[in-house]
């Protein structure tokens, strides 16, 4: 597999943690772990915000997972939490270590064999929350023995993949691009027939489609798009659209481009065309709850040519593709999927529209395209299991099976067209599923954008990023808060938990399980047990399941603390809870502390980092936190053995911290952001007794001291108040 070698193990670290800007000392006396007395968090931050800002680079490019955290600073936030410090000569060797760790590129391969080495064999770390499988995954490249714990079946899935599945087949890389060739080579011979335009007159990249529906005036009842204009290129003050144009009986698209193309909207934000052909204004109110009896109105399609990219008109194909449908099903020996999106308006709002079903969330092309490639999938997995054996059979298609992924998040009716770079955008981006009156379908197996042959590049990169790990992680399905695991048995808890309200996993995860269970549901039983996520576990806040916004939060922090509970219970005596966590509300961060400090541990240090992506789609920058922090908290009573800071010296430190942020180009959100979280872990730490901070109320009154006080040094600085969904 791959490796790559820096050229110095240290290169780049800060040079001392009690001079540098790089960390805030957390005070106290040494002979503690590293992360309760410093971090290299401006490291962290560099270097996890470039492995974000990077594409296809890390195995995390072989499935579709949201909000993983990157690799090169979970790898240095596992070793801080282990490390123990028992001098100040340590704690600079340490530091410097852990900030070498959290590199990205080169991958530091002298530092992990220093840090395996200073770690020994075998250390216990435990992730309550697996998601993507960052955390283990690190865990297990530093020799440490994983468990990682996740309800999100898909979750495991990835994580099984990722962490177990990838040991079990040897020239895993070679054998995942010569089989995945195989595969798309067949796939591109099966679609030629739905594509015509693959090389006619240049490769076409994209087809764009608006949703139609029938005119509400019955002595009309024309077909007409929902959406009149759809936005090709925006470039240079240059608009190109598809404007649709009412000729004698019918109406179609055409292309146009001026320097001033408008919307062709009406004004109001609950109308959407007029009907060109008698003059009724169509109305959101006139689609609601229609079964999701839309038509597909063919508009444009994306062209590339000798001399560029130019759009075209597009009148569509005359396929039969129902009957292809059924034969596709037949070959694959089952029923396209029943299961349903929740009806939840504000994150499913495609079912205000009644397009309810996880089928209804595709063009019927893109539903063959996708039938197509899971019955070669099918296939493939039966030959390989005859040339290479069946272990080797199951790792490659758990591999290529991320070829899945991409087409439902790249290939539905929901997904976007990026006009100012004339890229397709993801449909399943989060935190929900808004509805799309437009969408652009591709050619998966063409050469443009989001096509499978990249993805498979993708995937054969991922597999030769994956090292061979000496202790192989395990991974367990179930909730958090139920662990099948001895007291006293683990040594670091290092986890990054649902973030209250800000993303539905479930909702999302279920729209790719439900495909992927239709192709590997014999190869992988018990992964593929369920027809989805168990919902009423996930430790999520929403309103719409608890009834009300309050009772929402309460869950959440219920639920929280009982996972944290169990962490309490299995974890040594002096050991550390490293939990990552942001949220833009004061309720959802009055949560994570009330639970922390609910299930047992003392509060020892917050630090801040800021490894958000801040370019993120559809406008979710607004209003967006991108920092975030690890709250450390200890099994042991720290109050002990930590010299308490005054308030002149947690101000000093405060303002230092303001300081390196500020030439770090943080915003004020994120400053003040920062400082609150810093401040509130000081208080919580030092104002009570374990004992007393099991009050929830009382964990709220100081979060919400150390919020007014933040916001008097830093006006800017506010959180919101909403409702959760």
């Amino acid at each position: 597999m791959v490796q790559q070698e820096q050229p110095s193990m240290f290169e780049g670290a800060a040079t001392s943690p009690s001079e540098s800007s790089d960390c805030l000392r957390a005070g106290g006396a040494l002979n503690s772990l590293l992360i309760e007395t410093a971090l290299p968090s401006r490291t962290i931050s560099a270097q996890g915000t470039a492995e974000r800002y990077s594409h296809g680079k890390t195995p995390h490019s072989m499935h579709v997972w949201w909000a993983r955290r990157p690799l090169s600073s979970m790898r240095a936030l596992v070793f801080a939490s282990l490390a123990r410090v028992a001098s100040e000569e340590d704690l600079q060797d340490s530091f410097d270590l852990c900030a070498a760790l959290a590199r990205f590129q080169p991958l530091p391969l002298r530092a992990i064999k220093r840090a395996r080495q200073v770690l020994g064999d075998g250390r216990v770390v435990l992730d309550l929350f697996g998601g993507g499988g960052s955390i283990a995954f690190e865990a297990a490249r530093l020799g440490c023995k994983a468990i990682s714990v996740e309800l999100n079946p898909l979750a495991v899935f990835v994580q099984r993949t990722l962490l177990n599945y990838s040991q079990s087949a040897e020239e895993l890389p070679r054998k995942v691009s010569r089989y995945g060739l195989r595969l798309l080579n067949r796939l591109y011979s099966d679609t030629a027939p739905l594509f015509p335009y693959r090389s006619n007159g240049g490769e076409t990249v994209a087809y764009f489609w608006a949703r139609g529906a029938r005119c509400p005036n019955q002595g009309c009842a024309a077909v007409l798009p929902v959406t009149p204009m759809i936005l090709l290129r925006s470039r240079n003050g240059s608009r190109t659209c598809a404007v649709f144009a009412a000729g004698k009986d019918e109406g179609s698209f055409e292309i146009r481009t001026s320097k001033a193309e408008r919307s062709r909207y009406p004004d109001k934000a609950d109308r959407l065309a007029r009907c060109p052909f008698c003059g009724r204004i169509l109305e959101k109110d006139d689609l609601r709850m229609r079964n999701g009896t839309f038509s597909y109105i063919p508009a444009a399609r994306c062209v590339v040519g000798r001399e560029g990219k130019f759009y075209a008109p597009y009148r569509g194909e005359d396929l039969p593709l129902s009957t292809l449908i059924e034969q596709e099903l037949s070959a694959i020996g089952g029923v396209l999927p029943s299961t349903e999106l929740p009806r939840w308006s504000g994150i499913t709002n495609p079912t205000v529209y009644g397009i309810v079903k996880h089928r209804d969330l595709f063009s019927p092309r893109q539903l063959l395209v996708l039938l197509a490639l899971i019955r070669n999938l099918r296939v493939l997995y039966q030959e390989i299991t005859a040339e290479d054996g069946l272990e080797t059979a199951r790792s490659v298609v758990a591999c290529l099976s991320g070829l899945i992924d991409q087409l439902v998040d790249w290939n539905s009716s929901f997904s976007i067209w990026l006009a100012t770079n004339e890229q397709v955008g993801r449909s399943l981006a989060g935190p929900g599923m808004p509805m799309q009156w437009t969408f652009a379908e591709i050619d998966p197996c063409g050469r443009g954008p989001a096509n499978l042959w990249d993805k498979l590049e993708r995937i054969v990169h991922a597999c030769e990023l994956i090292p061979r790990f000496v202790h192989e992680p395990i991974v367990l399905s179930g909730t958090a808060t139920r662990l099948d695991l001895p007291d006293s048995s683990v040594d670091a808890i290092v986890t990054d938990p649902p973030y209250a309200d800000n993303m539905y996993y479930s909702v999302l995860s279920n729209c790719i399980y439900t495909w992927k269970r239709l192709c590997l549901h014999d190869v992988f039983p018990k992964d593929f047990a369920l027809p989805g996520a168990p919902t009423e576990e996930e430790i999520v806040a929403s309103s719409r399941r608890q009834g009300d916004s309050d009772r929402a939060m309460d869950f959440y922090s219920r639920n929280l603390r009982a996972a944290l509970s169990e962490g309490y219970r299995v974890l040594k005596p002096g050991g550390v809870l490293s939990l990552i966590f942001t949220h833009s509300t004061l309720d959802g961060w009055s949560a994570v502390f009330s639970a922390v400090v609910g299930a047992g541990f003392t509060v020892a240090a917050c630090w801040p980092f800021c490894i958000e992506r801040k370019a993120r789609p559809r406008g979710l920058t607004n209003g967006a936190v991108h920092a975030s922090a690890v709250i450390v908290a200890t099994k042991t009573d720290v109050a002990s053995t930590r010299r308490s800071l005054d308030q002149e010296e947690q101000e000093a430190r405060l303002s230092a911290l303001q300081s390196v942020l500020l030439e770090d180009g943080w915003s004020p959100m994120e400053i003040g952001l920062a400082l609150f979280v810093q401040r509130t872990g000081w208080q919580l730490r030092e104002d009570l007794g374990t004992a007393e901070l099991h009050d929830g109320t009382k964990v709220r009154s100081i979060v919400e001291a150390c919020y007014k006080r933040t916001r008097e040094i830093i006006p800017e600085f506010s959180l919101k108040s909403r409702r959760s969904l």
